[in-house]
């Protein structure tokens, strides 16, 4: 997901769990790749806002990977942000972590490349939670990719052979 005009965002989830007036949106600046990307402003409250995946069904056994780029918005101002795996489109529904950025101050976008496995097999969402503190400027995220390692199925059509279900084209 690159947040481009052309892919479609219907399945993915936005969740401002603290009510603030900002929330993920979609920017043509500081982008990684194409024209857009998607960014958290904050304010003077303290972060709290999710951005979850559509949901996926993942296998237990398998090796997943997400592939995403992010920086931070305003140099100087060091930024949170956790990878979780929930198992719902909620702030209290994290399975696991799997991985956590505190205290980040790129402002050159870093791409990254994370593991992770499932307990049990089951349909979960992969979720970007900024919980930057109070006062901050916020971040920008871009070229999500969430895929089988194996098999490089990353689901986004019910039709096997569909393109769009795979990294590297047909199987």
């Amino acid at each position: 997901m690159g947040f481009e005009t052309t892919e479609d965002f219907s399945n993915w989830t936005i969740l401002n769990n603290n009510g603030d007036a900002r929330q993920w949106e979609f920017t043509g600046t500081n982008v990684n790749t194409g024209a857009q990307s998607l960014r958290i402003r904050n304010t003077n409250n303290v972060a709290d806002d999710w951005l979850f995946s559509p949901c996926t069904y993942f296998e237990a056994g398998e090796t997943y990977v997400v592939d995403f780029s992010y920086r931070a918005r305003v140099a100087g101002f060091a930024e949170n942000m956790a990878v979780r795996l929930t198992s719902a489109t909620n702030a209290t529904s994290t399975v696991s972590t799997i991985n956590s950025y505190n205290n980040f101050t790129n402002t050159t976008y870093s791409n990254e490349s994370l593991t992770f496995t499932v307990a049990t097999s089951g349909t979960y969402y992969v979720a970007f939670h900024s919980f930057s503190a109070a006062s901050r400027r916020g971040m920008h995220l871009d070229d999500i990719r969430i895929y089988n390692q194996k098999t490089f199925w990353i689901g986004n059509s019910a039709v096997w052979t569909d393109d769009a279900n795979w990294t590297n084209g047909q199987p």
